[in-house]
């Protein structure tokens, strides 16, 4: 007797077409063991989304930025294209925005977070049902392992984490197991497929090669598989068309009138970057060397894959690439040759995926950053789950109603011990962000809402982490603040928030940051209204304390260096125990990063605009 059968599932290629109708009444859908699997798979998930809800957090740097786009649905400034990018064109799409906006509205920034974990929840429930629709019971092991694999390499903070690089994770996840079903038969996840793939290709657009990649799958097994009739099964499958083209409408045609009103298009200025900067790609050699690390576990698997996530690009043996993906496709043949031809197909997609995910790779252009390659975690992911699910599909168990309590054990264990650590999550920079919207609060009454406020930075730095936070700020008290006019401003926080020509500010906000120390020496014409220290006194003295403590034992571990070094120890012996001497100073600093912006005052001063 095989463990796996393809339950529910087609075992042969004539029989692609005949799927069961798998809907179940509410009472026997609480019963079933795969609801129970699924509960325990997202545990993690709602416990980091609980978490985060409860912290006291505002947005700074990009996330500020991204919520005051997000504030913007549903006004005359509503987004028609995506979170601005490093290449001075914005992401294709608006659709993350929309999906913030109804939390944020009610319950304020930190609705970001939690609708991200709602939709890595929603794309991890649909992964593992996904799975068993192919597979059958035995899927919701498989999927149910791979899922909580992935979850735990992205960390609790990833998981409700709304930075855009991030949010499309587990979104491609979903849509590389759509791809697959699809091409086994499963035609009704089309939608659902094209709704995943815009989404994580609208919010960043490092996602569009392997989009492009995973869509490409089903539609060439369908024309190989028909190629004497393709009339026939569209028309068999109308519904489901019909359904798909209105998901790609939807999502796409935001996009589309921006393109055919804004000045420029944003999908033109895309196109054109992609065909201007040719000769600063990654070479063929550095992208095999980094999608090969990836496929080695323990570059996104471990007791903290976050920290491993953050040293991308992972570089290792071409030789990792090749057997990975080669064990994926020859198990998925001899698989098929067993009777198991879903196995089969989940081996070409993923193989297709890494050749795309190599393009991908040689195409960035510029420093290759890890947030610009996260998605080859679920690509690992998905690729150890074609090579697991081929080996298990083709082995014969006789003990197999044991074998599949222990699966569902193995499980259930995995997930629960996820749940202490997902516990842990936070949004980021919360100390720096309080700090911000401190700052804010003390200047708002200053200021007379009558006013549109061209705000200029001391330092000219536009919209850099503390601005963002502190317009958004603003703006949640009422009040308007523009930027000077420039490429990266306009990008960033849309026309509504640029002074265009002709101007509409009419006075300026001036920002200076200066070391505590340090007097003001404000512009002829201005008029100082606000000195702030973000910190309170009790505060501030422990701050200056840790600072010359850390300071003090820094020169002190100089002085021991360089006598070790005079006396003749090997330098590399001086630094690693200079190294180890610092331990208690690197610990006061972190100590000191963590409280946010320590060692400036903010010199606020108004003058009118000439």
């Amino acid at each position: 007797m095989h463990f796996i059968r393809n339950e529910g599932a087609p075992t042969s290629d004539t029989a692609v077409e005949s799927i069961p109708d798998r809907r179940l009444d509410a009472r026997r859908i609480a019963t079933t063991p795969g609801f129970w699997l699924v509960t325990l798979v997202l545990a993690p998930v709602v416990v980091a989304i609980v978490a985060g809800f409860h912290a006291s957090w505002w947005p700074t740097s990009d996330l500020a930025i991204e919520y005051l786009r997000t504030t913007d649905v549903g006004t005359s400034a509503t987004p028609l294209v995506g979170p601005y990018s490093r290449y001075y064109f914005n992401h294709p799409g608006p659709w993350m925005f929309y999906a913030f906006a109804p939390l944020t509205r009610t319950i304020g920034p930190i609705g970001m977070y939690v609708t991200t974990g709602i939709i890595n929840a929603a794309c991890a429930a649909g992964a593992v049902i996904i799975v068993k629709r192919r597979l059958g019971r035995p899927g919701l092991v498989l999927g149910g392992l791979a899922t909580l694999t992935l979850i735990m390499s992205q960390g609790p903070n990833e998981m409700i984490d709304p930075w855009n690089p991030v949010v499309p994770v587990m979104p491609f996840f979903l849509a590389i197991l759509c791809s697959w079903a699809i091409l086994d038969g499963d035609v009704a996840l089309t939608p659902w497929f094209a709704a995943a793939t815009s989404f994580a290709v609208q919010t960043h657009i490092g996602y569009a090669p392997l989009v492009a990649a995973s869509a490409a799958v089903p539609i060439v097994g369908l024309v190989i598989r028909h190629r004497r009739d393709l009339i026939s099964p569209v028309r068999r499958r109308r519904k489901t068309l019909t359904w798909t083209i209105g998901v790609l409408a939807v999502f796409w045609l935001p996009a589309i009138i921006q393109q055919l009103v804004g000045s420029p298009g944003n999908l033109g200025l895309i196109w054109r970057s992609q065909l201007a900067h040719d000769g600063h790609r990654a070479t063929m050699s550095f992208a095999l060397h980094t999608v090969a690390g990836a496929m080695k576990p323990g570059a996104w698997i471990g007791p903290h894959p976050t920290a491993a996530l953050s040293s991308y690009p992972p570089r290792a043996p071409v030789a990792w690439l090749i057997g990975t993906v080669g064990a994926a496709l020859v198990l998925g043949l001899i698989a098929g040759h067993r009777g198991h031809p879903g196995a089969r197909r989940l081996a070409v997609t993923v193989v297709t995926c890494n050749v795309a995910a190599v393009i991908a790779v040689a195409s960035i252009y510029g420093p290759i950053a890890h947030y610009l390659i996260l998605w080859l975690a679920p690509l690992a992911a998905a690729t150890w789950l074609s090579i697991i699910t081929s080996i298990v599909v083709s082995i014969r168990v006789r003990a197999r109603r044991a074998v599949s309590i222990a699966a569902y054990a193995a499980v259930a264990t995995f997930a629960l011990a996820l749940v202490p650590h997902f516990a842990s999550a936070e949004p980021v920079a919360t100390a720096y962000g309080r700090n911000v919207a401190r700052l804010a609060d003390r200047v708002a009454p200053k200021l007379s809402k009558s006013h549109r406020y061209l705000l200029l930075w001391g330092d000219g730095d536009v919209w850099a982490g503390f601005e963002a936070g502190f317009v958004a700020r603003m703006e949640s008290h009422g009040f308007t603040m523009l930027s000077p006019w420039n490429p990266q401003a306009l990008i960033m926080g849309g026309p509504r928030r640029t002074d265009t020509v002709p101007s509409r500010a009419d006075m300026i906000l001036r920002v200076q940051g200066i070391g505590v120390h340090v007097p003001p020496h404000l512009p002829a014409g201005d008029t100082l209204i606000a000195r702030i220290d973000p910190l309170d006194p009790t505060t501030r003295a422990r701050v200056e304390t840790m600072k010359r403590r850390s300071a003090e034992i820094h020169a002190e571990n100089k002085r021991i260096a360089l006598r070790e070094y005079e006396s003749g120890m090997p330098l590399k012996q001086v630094l690693i125990r200079a190294h180890h001497r610092d331990a208690e100073a690197d610990r006061l600093d972190r100590q000191v990063a963590a409280l946010g912006i320590t060692d400036q005052v903010f010199i606020f001063s108004t003058a009118p605009k000439r």
